[in-house]
């Protein structure tokens, strides 16, 4: 039986949680968080709160809130393999302290420069940007942002693999990419080129989001997938 706690969660109204034996936190539903909301479609932060509801998000109200910290899409780890592209199963604390909230395998058909990279965007391809190839064909995120997919080199599911995700991504951010090119390329291309159930925190999508402090280094303080809490560093 799992054990349940009272613990205050700065970023939700008081809940009862259980405290089960994979260390998820099952929150008490419904509940609503309240921040910065970072709309990736639309490319825009507002303030608001998210009203989620079994494991859905009901509701986004947008309303002057006090809270300084930023609720935001999760990241898709997509590891780049020689198998099929199919859902992995997710291993779920490890990956969510990095603010992912899923896993996909990919094809990759690795491209070795720029030029290369151009000219398959040209023939309607899409490009996967490896995590060892980053350094080479990074300024293609600013120029093709729908056209780029950011992925890791290594198929094998680990905390290592996982960080390495993050620093890509925060690596982009010190060379002067767009957050939100940046934020498309690990979280909505890969969702939608692959039709993967994930939310983008959207109304009616499934409760998938993570919280951070800030949008410079991206500390993830929360990750939420459908609904649950399953990293909570506050």
């Amino acid at each position: 039986m799992p054990i349940e706690i009272q613990k205050t969660n700065p970023y939700t109204t008081p809940q009862t949680y259980q405290l089960k034996m994979e260390n998820w936190f099952a929150l008490t539903e419904p509940y609503t968080l309240s921040g910065n909301i970072v709309d990736v479609e639309k490319q825009e932060i507002f303030m608001g709160r998210v009203h989620v509801l079994e494991g859905k998000i009901k509701r986004i109200e947008r309303c002057v809130v006090p809270e300084v910290h930023y609720i935001m899409p999760g990241f898709v780890c997509a590891h780049s393999c020689i198998n099929s592209a199919v859902q992995t199963p997710f291993l779920a604390v490890e990956a969510a302290r990095y603010g992912i909230v899923a896993e996909i395998i990919t094809v990759a058909d690795e491209c070795v420069d720029i030029c290369e990279a151009e000219e398959k965007i040209r023939q309607g391809e899409n490009i996967i940007i490896t995590t060892n190839r980053f350094d080479v064909l990074y300024p293609l995120i600013n120029q093709y942002p729908s056209a780029t997919v950011l992925a890791t080199n290594d198929c094998t599911l680990s905390i290592r693999t996982y960080s390495y995700l993050l620093d890509t991504f925060q690596k982009g951010m010190d060379k002067g990419l767009s957050f939100f090119n940046l934020l498309r390329v690990i979280s909505s291309n890969i969702i939608n080129h692959y039709h993967l159930s994930t939310g983008l925190l959207r109304e009616g999508d499934a409760a998938d989001f993570i919280v951070v402090d800030n949008l410079t280094n991206l500390t993830v303080k929360q990750t939420y997938i459908n609904g649950k809490l399953i990293y909570d560093d506050i």
